[in-house]
């Protein structure tokens, strides 16, 4: 498989085309593996707003591609379901008729395979037969069902024998008649799922001598980490247990962190989470940490900012203020970094920076920096937001501490007002902070305020290109705030992550 010469990862500019290939080159070599009795099942790790569906999405086109037969499953909107192999096992057999509906073989052999499909599924009803789970469960877990008291009360009432012994509430012979209910239905519903793990196994080595399907089958299984706790961990068991079939590979995309927080949430908190989730999976893999700036030159790319006139905020590291304007690409990158931005987060807050400035004049050189600064703060933090607009207390800089996970620092050159060359230290974070300190300020209230000093320096020379971006329609940079809480109400409808 090489999934770097395939239509699926036009967009890929963070290379996970590179993380596919490798995944899929581990999974073939476990499946051909003389070891391998079973299923494949393996968990793709990454945090909320990562890029797992990206992945998946891009993946799954890739299979196809590649020959394999593949089935996605989004556990998330299933999450109605009482129980989740119920809403898996209606996907899977949906999703496996169209399979074989596109089979690139003689009719009669199609059917051959849909044949043995509906036996993998009428296989599968019976292990799910509602009274079979239910006096199994009932009696014997923690909290008894109505259906196995009702079942129990029936083996009770027909009691021939009631001759009890002293002080007891049942016969012995009660007891036993219950015991042996219970007993007769785990052994059918054990024989229930050999059979159906049999019949599986056969639908995938007849979709692969008959049907020309590359091994494995694919069942992609997405955002579990989004789902109620007893509805995750319901999945995983019905997955471990009833599809452990050579010929199918389970993909997991979750957050394994957030995973683990619903196994402790209902087995409770000093329970090892993350090594009860290790008997599930064979592997996980983390996806590798987004790369902010290749991210940046995507949204920034045939937007309406990629050809405004702007101003970075702050000088290239090492080099004259004067001789170098940072790009709109390390602006949106830094202030992603500083306010710790996942790839959605990014997203969402540049899309509202996008419509901030659609807003703005045309001739109007936009303050990029304190535009995706403002953005992000009111992404992460209404109630921070609305505070920073209030003057008096605390700084700028303490009162948004809270949403920063770093700084970011740089050096610079400038002639002071003798002409000498001398050399500064600033930060992003003390940028932001002098942009707020000057947003309400005016043309004249500026220009008074200007020295030869202030204007070479940095954050001083701030001051200078506010005073000429600044014009009749845009008399001070607070008007960002009114067109930010306006944004605020977008809602992006649209996933590139």
């Amino acid at each position: 498989m090489n999934s770097s010469t395939t239509q699926a990862w036009p967009d890929d500019v963070m290379g996970r085309h590179l993380v596919a290939d490798f995944i899929y080159n581990v999974i073939q070599k476990r499946y051909l593996s003389t070891k391998a009795t079973g299923s494949i099942c393996m968990a793709l790790d990454g945090d909320w707003g990562s890029g797992k569906s990206f992945f998946i999405e891009r993946w799954v086109e890739d299979l196809k591609r590649d020959g394999h037969a593949v089935i996605r499953f989004d556990s998330w909107k299933n999450d109605l379901s009482d129980d989740p192999l119920v809403g898996l096992l209606a996907t899977l057999q949906s999703e496996a008729r169209k399979i074989f509906s596109t089979l690139d073989v003689e009719t009669k052999v199609t059917r051959k395979i849909e044949q043995q499909g509906n036996k993998v599924f009428k296989k599968a009803k019976s292990v799910l037969a509602p009274a079979s789970i239910e006096i199994a469960k009932g009696v014997a877990a923690k909290f008894i069902t109505r259906a196995a008291v009702d079942a129990v009360g029936e083996i009770l009432a027909q009691d021939e024998d009631s001759s009890k012994d002293e002080g007891s509430l049942v016969s012995e012979k009660s007891l036993e008649k219950v015991f042996e209910k219970v007993l007769d239905n785990h052994i059918k519903k054990q024989n229930a799922i050999a059979d159906f793990t049999k019949e599986l196994a056969q639908l995938a080595l007849d979709l692969e001598t008959l049907g020309k399907k590359r091994m494995p089958i694919y069942i992609c299984i997405d955002e579990l980490d989004r789902c109620r706790p007893t509805y995750a961990i319901s999945l995983l068991e019905g997955v471990k247990h009833l599809f452990n079939a050579k010929g199918v590979c389970f993909v997991f995309s979750t957050n394994l962190g957030q995973l683990s927080e619903s196994v402790r949430a209902v087995y409770g908190p000093g329970f090892n989470g993350h090594m009860y989730l290790k008997r599930f999976f064979e592997f996980d893999y983390q996806l590798p940490p987004p790369n902010n700036e290749a991210f940046a030159k995507l949204l920034l790319k045939d937007s309406l900012l990629e050809h405004r006139p702007y101003y970075g905020g702050f000088p290239s590291d090492g080099l004259h203020v004067s001789q170098s304007v940072v790009t709109q690409t390390t602006c949106f990158s830094n202030i992603s970094k500083i306010f710790g931005l996942d790839l959605r987060s990014q997203q969402q807050v540049f899309i509202k920076s996008e419509a901030v400035a659609g807003s703005l004049p045309t001739p109007h050189q936009i303050h990029l920096l304190y535009l995706f600064a403002l953005a992000a703060i009111q992404h992460k933090s209404p109630t921070t937001y609305t505070s920073i607009q209030i003057d008096g207390g605390k700084t700028f800089s303490e009162k948004i501490a809270h949403l920063i996970t770093q700084d970011i620092t740089f050096s610079f050159t400038y002639h002071d007002q003798n002409g000498s060359l001398q050399s500064g230290n600033s930060s992003i974070l003390a940028t932001l902070e002098k942009y707020h300190s000057l947003r309400k300020r005016t043309q004249p209230e500026l220009n008074n305020s200007l020295t030869r000093a202030t204007a070479n320096s940095h954050p001083g020379q701030i001051a200078g290109f506010i005073f000429n971006s600044l014009s009749h329609e845009i008399t001070n940079l607070d008007y960002y705030n009114e067109l930010i809480q306006l944004a605020a109400n977008i809602n992006n409808s649209q996933r590139t992550v």
